[in-house]
């Protein structure tokens, strides 16, 4: 009894052993890891590509540039620039004990897109000058999509003073942002 008892204690722990190592997942090696992170910047090129392109787009910044130029780490769900065909909206949000015009520290103007074009290097590199019209802004839109990845670098330089800010982030199609809007001027 004591016998069967044993190897049946045995056997069980047996099959535990093996499912568990079947189930295990198999690390992936440097190579495959960075050719799955090119794939995936890849898609999301494309992705923020055929958004620019079609002009329906978020600009959600990680990094703000001042004219002195100061590099601002800020939050991209509160900081952004977003073009939805002829409608575009910029709001930057600061950190801090003021709330701010918008309700979070910083400002949110809203102007219509007058004018919007689009060029492509020879190396994939996508330019867009967007040109904002609003109550509270005036403004020329640079944007260079980076080729490869969803990055991109958007220069707002307003039409009546020389105030240049320099946003850098992520493009994302308008329905894959998850951006905050705050009080409009």
């Amino acid at each position: 009894m004591k016998k069967t008892l044993l190897v049946l204690t045995a056997l069980l722990l047996s099959c535990v052993l093996t499912s568990s190592a079947q189930t295990e997942e198999r690390k992936l090696t440097k190579k495959e890891k960075k050719m799955l992170q090119q794939k995936l910047d890849s898609l999301a090129y494309d992705e923020a590509l055929r958004a620019i392109l079609d002009s329906t787009f978020t600009l959600e910044t990680s990094y703000i540039l001042t004219r002195a130029g100061v590099r601002v780490d800020v939050t991209p769900r509160t900081n952004f620039i977003s073009i939805n065909k002829g409608k575009a909206t910029v709001q930057l949000a600061f950190p801090g004990p003021s709330s701010g015009y918008n309700g979070m520290g910083g400002i949110t103007v809203d102007g219509m897109v007058t004018q919007y074009e689009t060029s492509m290097s020879k190396k994939g590199k996508l330019t867009a000058v967007i040109d904002i019209l609003g109550a509270e802004v005036s403004a020329r839109l640079h944007l260079t999509l980076i080729k490869g990845s969803n990055g991109a670098m958007a220069k707002l330089k307003p039409s009546f003073n020389s105030f240049v800010l320099t946003f850098e982030g992520n493009v994302y199609p308008l329905e894959k942002s998850a951006v905050i809007k705050g009080t409009i001027l």
